[in-house]
């Protein structure tokens, strides 16, 4: 018995471990966008040239001429928008990575968001970036957590707060609080102004509160950033915003936007 036993063990010493599973690689495949190349202005063709343009989190959206630079740069992501619906993507112009602060020395890993994108140094970075890419994409803009009151410019009491469409808007007195109620939306302008970013209260779907958002789908607006539970809520928004009163045709042409048709 006790050589059967000896055998049996001393077979099992022998039997080759099985391979570890491999790890599953990061998805860095590019989305199936097109190059832009419509003014989200307009809708007129772009210029050869390109010479027109504006800069946002990383991205050059080109419009066709002077008078739709001024339009695109008061609305960036509802230029996005537009672009989405015709399956065009914008170009990536960042040249440090956001995450690690180096300086790139290619673009071999990018992180999508929706149709814009940002290029990172390395395979970790685009983990850690694709997890939360909002705080990556403020970094590219400029943009900052509220430190400041909108009214006098002084420092913040964190104690001292007002609610503002779902915002929580911070003040140095109650005073400035009363001030930002009366007019809530020179406050936000203020904020956005300054490229300070509120985060909203709820952390529900924006368009959807009974769902949870999702952090990964996103819309910064001014100094406002709303979540989505998924890309066609996202679109539904972003349509009904654009054309309140085309709600039924607004919503059938956001169905084409991130996700409805596989995007």
């Amino acid at each position: 018995m006790l050589s059967t036993l000896i055998l049996a063990f001393s077979a099992l010493a022998q039997t080759p471990a099985a391979p570890a599973a491999p790890v599953a690689p990061v998805q860095e495949a590019a989305p199936s966008w097109e190059a832009q190349t419509i003014c989200p202005v307009s809708a007129e063709p772009l210029d050869g040239e390109k010479s027109h343009f504006v800069d946002f989190e990383g991205q050059r959206i080109y419009v066709c001429c002077k008078k739709c630079v001024k339009k695109a740069a008061a609305d960036p992501e509802q230029m996005l928008f537009v672009l989405a619906q015709a399956g065009q993507a914008t170009e990536s112009t960042n040249t440090i990575c956001p995450v690690s602060g180096e300086k790139l020395d290619g673009r071999d890993h990018v992180v999508w968001v929706g149709n814009k994108s940002f290029a990172v140094c390395c395979k970790k970075c685009h983990r850690k970036a694709s997890g939360t890419p909002a705080v990556y994409l403020d970094k590219l803009e400029g943009r900052t957590k509220q430190t400041l009151c909108p009214i006098s410019g002084e420092k913040v009491d964190p104690k001292v707060a007002t609610e503002v469409n779902g915002f929580q808007v911070k003040a140095c007195c109650e005073k400035c609080v009363a001030k930002i109620e009366a007019d809530p939306n020179a406050a936000l302008a203020k904020l956005a102004s300054q490229k300070v970013v509120l985060e909203p209260i709820a952390k529900t779907c924006t368009l959807n509160p009974k769902e949870k958002r999702d952090a990964q789908v996103f819309v910064t607006v001014g100094a406002q950033r709303h979540y989505f539970c998924c890309n066609k809520c996202r679109g539904k928004w972003l349509a009904k915003r654009a054309a309140p009163k085309k709600t039924e045709a607004a919503t059938a042409g956001a169905l084409q936007f991130l996700g409805g048709d596989g995007r």
